[in-house]
């Protein structure tokens, strides 16, 4: 996203004029006057209330001789600025306008030119080496950016090609780094590993929704309520089938579920974009079971008591639908040896 930053110039002057009247003042009038008296006496001069005013001071509105200048608030200067959000953005768009041609076929010479006017030359020859072939590969990426220190970026990004080089995705590694035109290019790119790879943020809101199908477990089965609206946010396919005619039989035999495991998930496998699967070595919850709704009494004969330290190990197809990450299919062995994760079987996440 390309930020302007606004700057406000502060000019400001102030005029005012003033004009004053003259001040009038009107000054004591002198009466004097000969006595005829043996005295000899001369009058005081005297001042009569009537032969005073006051002073005065008669000011006109100031006018101004010129129009006023624009205050502070009213200036804005813009100043375009290349940020380095924009930066960021720019490079990680050419980084995808890459990929959007590099799995052409060898006969494509105009993806070819493409490709080439975006890469470095060493890392043109990781490209027609590896990736471009007979085949037209399609690229779905998960770049993870960050500043190199020096001007450009490094990128890694597992990302899922079909078809695929070896398994559904592939880690690849590289810098971006300004050319002179101002533009970006593709320098130093690495193929990291052919093996399985997931990307990061796809893990995280996977392993997110296997949490949540865990936590809703507790709302909606205890007491069984198949409307509850986490039934379809957290399940679907085959077990969405499953759970929801087992909660309509708990409801009508009063029976409810209770307890939680402490689960420890991780990727161990990913299929599309949009379709990874779990794997949780859970340490079990001494009070999971199946529980009376009228008497509170435990029903050891629906679901077995818990051992001491039980670990049960679970695997869960996740797909990804309506914006919720959910559990569609799930297996497991109970009261089984398994070790919490991460694990030798977890993939790589990127």
């Amino acid at each position: 996203m390309v930020e302007h930053r606004m700057r406000k110039s502060r000019r400001g002057q102030r005029t005012a004029w003033t004009r004053a009247a003259g001040v009038i003042v009107a000054a004591m009038v002198v009466a004097s006057s000969c006595s005829g008296g043996d005295d000899g006496a001369t009058a005081e001069p005297t001042v009569t209330p009537d032969q005073t005013e006051t002073p005065t001071v008669e000011v006109d509105d100031p006018t101004p001789t010129a129009a006023p200048t624009a205050t502070p608030d009213d200036v804005e200067v813009e100043e375009p600025t290349v940020t380095p959000e924009s930066e960021l953005e720019a490079a990680v768009g050419v980084w995808e306008q890459f990929w959007d041609v590099a799995g052409a076929p060898d006969d494509d010479l105009e993806s070819a030119a493409v490709v080439e006017s975006l890469l470095t030359p060493e890392s043109a020859d990781v490209v027609f080496g590896t990736v471009r072939g007979s085949a037209d590969r399609t690229v779905t990426n998960f770049p993870v950016v960050d500043d190199d220190g020096v001007g450009g970026f490094v990128v890694n990004d597992c990302m899922f090609m079909s078809p695929p080089l070896s398994g559904p995705t592939v880690w690849f590694s590289a810098r971006l780094i300004p050319d002179d035109a101002g533009g970006w290019l593709v320098d130093d790119l690495v193929v990291e590993s052919l093996d399985s790879c997931v990307p990061a943020v796809l893990a995280r809101e996977a392993v997110a929704g296997y949490e949540a199908y865990w936590d809703a477990r507790l709302e909606y089965w205890d007491p069984p309520d198949v409307e509850n609206e986490l039934v379809t946010q957290t399940m679907t396919g085959v077990h969405l089938e499953l759970i929801s005619d087992l909660l309509v039989q708990s409801e009508q035999d009063g029976w409810a579920f209770r307890g939680r495991p402490e689960t420890h998930p991780e990727i161990v496998e990913v299929r599309s974009p949009t379709e990874l699967v779990v794997l949780d070595c859970q340490v079990q919850d001494p009070l999971l079971g199946a529980y009376s709704l009228e008497s509170g009494e435990r029903l050891d004969d629906l679901v077995a008591p818990i051992a001491d330290g039980q670990r049960d190990v679970r695997s869960a197809v996740m797909i990804e639908e309506d914006g919720f990450w959910k559990v569609s299919d799930r297996r497991g062995e109970v009261n089984t040896t398994c070790d919490l994760a991460p694990t030798e079987f977890g993939l790589l996440t990127v």
